[in-house]
């Protein structure tokens, strides 16, 4: 898949783009949720996504502050956008994945 990863410190401080490929079990090693979201709420069906949002205690993420996230999921049950919202910024993933990902969906 390719991640694409607009990162915002904090009032505007907007940095470049930057572009990984790598594959789904590699994104997931990097991911701090380790199953600590909490207040899930399911914000319906939009475009054809699931959008979901939650929070995970700043205790959980490292930080002293909490993160809050929305998640855009394809029917495929594929992670496709990615929003992350916190003390220090903002972050916006988007995730593309090969044909072959979606043939073998």
């Amino acid at each position: 898949m390719t991640l694409t990863e607009q990162v915002t410190i904090g009032y505007g401080s907007v940095q470049p783009p930057a572009i990984h490929s790598l594959s789904g079990r590699q994104f997931m090693r990097t991911d701090v949720l380790g199953g600590s979201a909490v207040d899930v709420r399911s914000l319906g069906v939009r475009n054809g996504f699931t959008e979901l949002a939650f929070t995970v205690p700043g205790s959980n993420n490292g930080s002293s502050s909490n993160t809050w996230y929305r998640i855009w999921i394809d029917r495929h049950y594929r992670l496709r956008r990615e929003l992350l919202v916190g003390q220090e910024g903002r972050i916006l993933r988007t995730f593309r994945y090969s044909r072959q990902a979606v043939a073998g969906g």
